[in-house]
């Protein structure tokens, strides 16, 4: 737990690129035991944020605001949604013969703060930014979503983009299930909490650094 909450200090990343891409990355053990223990409780909750089969309280299982209000799904103009209208189709994936699935271009709208969303910013220390609606197809979107967040990366690539690269409905092969706009929903609540924990886990990181444990070779 430690060592995942290391790894996701955005100070951590940088300071080590080299090493991470050579795949040899080191993480610093700290000398005092109460380091060790905050840092994995940093990492237990981290963990619990990425296993998606595990329900988090006030994230995906009765979601409290801030959170309620990321990616709740809506139709441009307002209105009714049934089943049959969660068609994704504005290009976000298609199939390469070479290569497989890839991810495309899709729909999304980058746009300033509504006074509704100021406060889910400001809950996550970033009250400056722009927020995204991303769209399914024409109609329909997933609104109110961090910029931080429709950007976040793990292992390389941006994960709600590359989410939806699979659901395109021409990948797919039909559209959405209510269980998976959920889950994409889910997912940007997950990253969303993910980005409120960046300050703590930068913090961490250069606590760890600060007082790491010596080591000397025999």
């Amino acid at each position: 737990m430690h060592v995942l909450a290391v790894g996701y200090s955005d100070a951590y990343l940088a300071e080590n690129a080299p090493a991470i891409r050579s795949n040899w990355p080191r993480v610093p053990l700290p000398s005092q035991l109460s380091l060790l223990t905050a840092s994995a409780s940093l990492g237990r909750e981290l963990a619990g944020l990425l296993d998606v089969t595990q329900e988090i309280q006030g994230i995906t299982a009765d979601p409290a605001p801030p959170f309620d209000l990321v990616g709740r799904l809506a139709r441009v103009g307002g209105g009714p949604i049934s089943p049959g209208d969660l068609a994704v189709t504005v290009g976000w994936g298609f199939q390469n013969p070479q290569s497989g699935t890839m991810p495309g271009s899709g729909k999304v709208a980058m746009r300033s703060l509504s006074e509704e969303e100021v406060g889910l910013l400001q809950a996550i220390g970033q009250p400056d930014q722009n927020v995204a609606d991303v769209f399914l197809n024409d109609e329909l979107a997933w609104k109110s979503i961090p910029a931080t967040v429709w950007e976040y990366k793990i292992g390389g690539h941006q994960v709600l983009k590359k989410w939806l690269s699979y659901r395109e409905e021409a990948v797919l092969g039909r559209t959405l299930r209510i269980d998976e706009v959920r889950e994409f929903t889910n997912l940007a609540r997950r990253l969303t909490a993910i980005a409120h924990m960046r300050p703590a886990l930068a913090q961490n990181y250069m606590n760890v650094k600060a007082h790491s444990a010596l080591w000397m070779s025999s």
